[in-house]
């Protein structure tokens, strides 16, 4: 997979080949860094995570190419989702969204007061640094 000029694009492992390509949002100079200093998309089982515009988040199967699902906030967002347990947390504007990796399926919605400036995940819940002088911690929704 490589990104740049606003596009995602995947490349068959064994002949290098083009597979597919999806526009994306979220790779530019102003987006907030993840660990280690990368820019999203985000990764895991097998599922990519990225921005498709400013306000929508899509899945897309790594192995097919497919899109698995589209999630539209009603804000822009400045950061890459989390992953933790199967369960994809984003947030746009005041709002952290819960929902299921390969399905897309809204388990959870949060009110934030304030814009999320980090966001992370682990198998106890999401947290997220709000405003850059608070910090915001909830349990992981059931069944997910």
């Amino acid at each position: 997979m490589a990104g740049g000029a606003g596009q995602l694009i995947g490349f068959g492992p064994a002949d290098g080949e083009q597979r597919w390509h999806f526009p994306t949002a979220g790779l530019g100079a102003s987006w907030r860094r993840l660990p280690g200093g990368g820019h999203g998309p985000v990764t895991a089982d097998g599922v990519l995570l990225h921005w498709t515009n400013e306000k929508t988040l899509q899945a897309i199967d790594l192995g097919s190419g497919k899109s698995l699902w589209l999630e539209t906030f009603g804000a822009t967002a400045t950061l890459p989702p989390a992953v933790a347990d199967g369960t994809v947390y984003a947030t746009a504007g005041g709002v952290c969204k819960a929902l299921t990796l390969r399905g897309g399926k809204r388990i959870a919605q949060w009110p934030v007061d304030g814009e999320i400036t980090d966001l992370a995940a682990d198998s106890s819940g999401w947290y997220a640094r709000v405003e850059n002088d608070s910090v915001r911690a909830v349990n992981a929704p059931g069944g997910a």
